[in-house]
């Protein structure tokens, strides 16, 4: 699973054993954590990517979402910021 948007140095999380890789937005952390997060997708390494949308802005969100629809990995959008994000990331995981 990946999470995207902010600082992923902050984003490291594990819910319920489940690993989670972070990426950065591109103002963040530049354009190159897009690029890494795309081989991802296509390589087949993530089942879901969820994006922060508040931390993301809307050209790398459709990247992202556009990226994961050819690749068929589920994408989510949500629409909190960090404070939110484990009690959604046990939703996703468990359903």
């Amino acid at each position: 699973m990946a999470l995207v948007g902010g600082d992923p140095k902050r984003l490291v999380v594990l819910v319920d054993g489940v690993a989670i890789q972070a990426f950065g937005c591109a103002r963040d952390v530049g354009s190159g954590e897009l690029k890494r997060l795309q081989q991802s997708i296509r390589s087949g390494a993530l089942d879901l990517v969820v994006v922060l949308a508040r931390f993301v802005g809307h050209s790398m969100c459709d990247s992202v979402r556009e990226e994961c629809r050819r690749a068929s990995v589920r994408c989510r959008l949500l629409p909190c910021g960090a404070s939110g994000v484990v009690k959604h990331l046990r939703a996703l995981v468990e359903g």
